[in-house]
């Protein structure tokens, strides 16, 4: 994130990890952890720079899409579908 406190990693199963870098820690904290709904496979992940608590991330299988996270509740707030320009909830 933007403070340097938090680093997002996602792998080609659809988890995504949010992991807590603070300290200068040689191994993180994971402090969140949650699943592409459709267990696409992800392809990247960013933290939001305006909202300190969200993320997207960016998916490819059979509903290539890009998600928005509430990180901290593990929670989908929204999926925008790349196909066709349209917005799924």
């Amino acid at each position: 994130n933007r403070k340097g406190e938090m680093l997002a990693a996602c792998d080609d199963g659809g988890c995504i990890n949010v992991i807590d870098i603070r300290n200068g820690a040689s191994e993180g904290k994971i402090v969140s952890s949650f699943q592409d709904p459709g267990q696409n496979i992800c392809v990247s992940v960013g933290f939001r720079p305006r909202n300190a608590h969200e993320l997207a991330s960016a998916s490819l299988g059979m509903h290539d899409s890009v998600l928005q996270w509430d990180y901290k509740k593990g929670r989908l707030l929204r999926k925008y579908s790349t196909t066709f320009g349209s917005q799924d909830k």
